[in-house]
């Protein structure tokens, strides 16, 4: 941002908004002007991939623009798709097919074997779409292991997930505990999660207090106490959700 780049400083703006947004009862003006600078600064680099996937993820979801800044929403797919189209590197792609994946009755169906030609390019993550577009247990499984084969480790948790479907629920917490130890470390929450539950969504008791008291006083200390490593096994890897 400093070196007047644009995409910095749309990112910049961004970040400090997250920050104090809680804090504001009204979008401050202060962002509405500094959005608008970023974006008439965005908009004069087509050339530049990042930041015409900045441009077409933000008339796709809208989370950080006011609406002075952007078309209507009737557009928004149609612009969104255009200015990925003219990024044209990896992660724009993935986000057309992901728009045209949500738009089937504008722009045709979307099939699995687009995601896979674009994860077997190099974006690895659209392998998930292209196993969520799959029907069984069956289909899924190979792609899962051409995924995790690429060493992409955050693969390691999707494959997880697919044992445990089938009821293999050793093999699902051996994969967990591989992705922990290999640095992704949602892989130690979801072990902790297999102990206890999800406590994050039991966090508030004065909610559903009968329900959650039921489901705390199920647990053993053992599931306590093996619930309680892995999610310190987390926090000590520095993920806030583990304390």
């Amino acid at each position: 941002a400093k070196s007047n780049h644009a995409v910095g400083k749309y990112y910049l703006v961004r970040m400090l908004d997250k920050i104090l947004r809680p804090y504001c009862d009204e979008h401050p003006e202060f962002f509405d002007r500094r959005y608008k600078e970023a974006f008439e600064d965005l908009k004069k680099c087509e050339d530049n991939p990042d930041a015409c996937y900045v441009i077409g993820v933000n008339y796709e979801d809208m989370l950080y623009l006011s609406s002075k800044y952007v078309e209507k929403r009737v557009l928004r797919g149609s612009n969104a798709i255009n200015w990925h189209s003219k990024g044209g590197d990896l992660k724009s792609r993935y986000q057309i097919l992901c728009l045209k994946k949500l738009r089937p009755h504008l722009y045709g169906s979307v099939t699995k074997d687009d995601f896979l030609t674009l994860g077997r390019a190099g974006f690895y993550p659209a392998y998930k779409e292209a196993f969520e577009l799959t029907t069984t247990l069956e289909e899924e499984e190979p792609i899962l292991q051409e995924v995790v084969a690429t060493g992409f480790k955050p693969a390691l948790l999707w494959l997880g997930q697919h044992y445990r479907n089938a009821d293999n629920n050793e093999k699902g917490r051996e994969l967990y505990q591989r992705a922990g130890d290999e640095g992704v470390i949602s892989g130690y929450i979801s072990l902790g999660i297999l102990e206890v539950g999800n406590v994050l969504r039991y966090i508030n008791v004065l909610k559903e207090p009968d329900k959650d008291k039921k489901h705390f006083e199920s647990l053993s200390q053992e599931q306590i106490d093996a619930g309680i490593d892995w999610f310190t096994r987390a926090g000590d890897a520095h993920h806030p959700d583990g304390w």
